[in-house]
């Protein structure tokens, strides 16, 4: 899976997990619906830094607990051509 898929899919079970909605998470991050939906189903190329940040904030996570998930292991990723 590629880095961004990884992000993707991590949003995904956290939001989950802490059972929010999208609506919710944009009221948390400050970030609309419309483009938490459009990163969730991957119809965005790259996530902005800037974004994730908020997201990440948004969740009450630092990004070592974001990204401290196998999915993330170096293994786990692969390039995208």
């Amino acid at each position: 899976m590629t880095f961004e898929t990884a992000i993707v899919q991590r949003l995904k079970l956290i939001k989950k997990q802490m059972n929010i909605t999208k609506e919710d998470l944009a009221k948390r991050s400050g970030i609309s619906v419309v483009t938490i939906n459009d990163i969730l189903n991957q119809k965005t190329k790259t996530l902005n830094p800037q974004t994730l940040s908020h997201l990440i904030k948004a969740l009450n996570m630092s990004y070592t607990e974001f990204f401290n998930d196998s999915m993330f292991d170096w293994g786990n990723l692969v390039e995208e051509i």
